[in-house]
């Protein structure tokens, strides 16, 4: 009796493992069953349903057909713990054939083989090729999945959706920026339209500030995107003409002077020489700079080291900015007094060892207010080092009235 009941049980699990087979390869469990050595036949109806090219036959030895047979396999394992070892030992099986002969059917095989296999590690370097396949064969299914939050832990993330959007893209632009621009979430959409952008820099730049442009133009967003991106890739390939010809052709509204900001300011993270010093001193630039903005740039100019070496690093880059830049000097001021709060000796040796010009005014008369409570003839002598007239007579004055003279 109890043999009889292993063996049922038994003929039920391969019977289902046939089921889910029939599923994936698009055969009722009947033909599987009747014809379980024809993997030729397997392979012609398998090419027949998979979009591309007329010459894609597969004969024995098929790699997609063997891959959906040996998941099949896996699904259909009834210890958990078990059926998660066998998906991660699979994930070695997923070679460039099997990604070439995927079909929709297969999906969600997969989805449930990577859910199966990620804890151990062994999905990360699969993803990007699993979502480009996907994306291949039906782009508007991959998207919905990897813009979908629930999908979080396999797809929302790095590597699905630049995946989704980078393959669609060559397939079709038009259709990937329409469904990004169509996505309600605001967060999620600023994230695949980044994405897009930062794609389409790579192979089409004029595309990528038209996308760009669409995409600010939506209502609702809170974020912009691809502004450092844009302004990075302008800068290698065309030059500062190339960034100051965009920057001055942006007309996003009331977005625009934070649309620009962000662009110097991002550009600023890997781009820090002259050609950012001269998009700073550019006449068409003054209006949407400001001293908290000069501040951002000098700090993502700024990398590395422990608190005095980087506000030292903000000070030294903001002091060689060409004269040019409007509020440089109250810029550098700012950074100083923040440093003298941090750390006085430190800040008073970096002045000291600086050869004073007129971006150093701010910084002097803030260091001479602070000096004058200790020490008035030393803070009188650094008053008088003050270039601009106006701003030395007044630091003069405060000097004599708190030193009673």
């Amino acid at each position: 009796m109890a043999q009889m009941k292993a063996r049922t049980l038994i003929i039920h699990a391969v019977w289902a493992s046939l089921a889910v087979a029939a599923f994936l390869l698009g055969r009722a469990p009947e033909e599987i069953a009747a014809s379980p050595g024809d993997p030729q036949e397997l392979g012609f109806q398998r090419a027949a349903a998979r979009p591309g090219p007329a010459s894609w036959t597969y004969g024995p030895g098929d790699a997609p057909d063997s891959f959906v047979l040996a998941m099949t396999s896996v699904l259909a394992e009834p210890d958990e713990e078990l059926r998660a070892e066998r998906a991660a030992a699979l994930m070695l099986e997923l070679t460039p054939q099997v990604w070439e002969g995927l079909t929709p059917a297969m999906v969600p095989g997969l989805l449930e083989l990577f859910r199966l296999a990620k804890p151990s590690g062994e999905t990360w370097h699969k993803e990007r090729d699993f979502f480009g396949a996907w994306a291949r064969i039906d782009p508007r299914a991959a998207f919905a999945h990897v813009i979908d939050e629930a999908n979080d832990d396999f797809g929302a993330n790095a590597w699905g959706r630049p995946a989704v959007l980078e393959e669609w893209a060559k397939s079709d632009r038009a259709a990937a920026e329409e469904a990004v621009l169509g996505v309600e979430e605001s967060y999620a959409r600023y994230s695949v339209a980044h994405r897009l952008i930062t794609h389409l820099s790579k192979t089409d730049l004029d595309a990528a500030i038209a996308f760009s442009a669409r995409y600010e133009m939506v209502e609702g967003n809170r974020h912009h995107a691809g502004a450092g991106t844009l302004a990075k890739r302008l800068l290698d390939e065309r030059d500062v003409g190339g960034v100051q010809q965009w920057l001055n052709d942006i007309d996003f509204g009331e977005k625009t002077i934070a649309y620009k900001q962000q662009a110097l300011e991002y550009l600023a993270y890997s781009r820090t020489g002259d050609g950012m010093a001269a998009l700073l001193a550019a006449r068409e630039n003054q209006e949407f700079l400001n001293t908290e903005l000069l501040g951002k740039i000098s700090n993502s100019a700024t990398k590395g080291g422990n608190d005095e070496e980087r506000a030292e690093g903000r000070l030294d880059w903001l002091a060689k900015l060409p004269p040019e830049v409007g509020l440089k000097r109250d810029a550098l001021g700012e950074q100083f007094e923040r440093y003298l709060k941090l750390d006085f000796k430190a800040a008073s040796a970096w002045l000291v060892g600086q050869e004073l010009g007129p971006g150093h005014d701010e910084a002097l008369r803030i260091f001479v207010r602070d000096a004058t409570m200790d020490d008035v003839p030393k803070a009188m002598l650094w008053a008088k080092r003050i270039s601009d007239p106006q701003l030395r007579s007044e630091t003069i004055r405060f000097v004599q009235d708190r030193g009673g003279r």
